[in-house]
């Protein structure tokens, strides 16, 4: 069972981070990645339209989501993009190194109201 399991985490290390290795598995054919799914991170998710809506509804929020490399930070961010489009809002991130940690600040204001000319 170990050395199944050795031999599976080999074998992810070698081919990438977005490889999906069964250990053990009976069969060679290859797992499938399932990209259209997003799992956990409700409360999370939650957060951020509240943000969104009070960006909308009120001034512009700024929300900062840290973690490590990996954890699924963008996601999460890209998660909240239909969210924004919906409400008209505009969504600006970058991303900052600090030490093993990653900070991606995600700022949410309204879009610019379409300007009117004067007859």
């Amino acid at each position: 069972m170990f050395t199944a399991a050795d031999r599976a985490l080999f074998d992810a290390k070698r081919d990438g981070r977005d490889k999906v290795v069964v250990a053990g598995a009976l069969n060679d054919s290859s797992p499938q990645l399932v990209f259209n799914r997003f799992v956990g991170r409700a409360s999370e998710l939650r957060a951020l339209v509240m943000a969104l809506d009070q960006s909308v509804h009120g001034g512009p929020q700024t929300r900062m989501i840290i973690g490590e490399a990996g954890v699924g930070k963008s996601t999460l961010v890209r998660q909240l993009l239909p969210e924004s489009r919906l409400r008209g809002a505009v969504m600006v991130t970058d991303v900052q190194p600090a030490g093993d940690l990653l900070h991606l600040r995600v700022r949410l204001r309204p879009a610019a109201a379409p300007s009117v000319a004067s007859p």
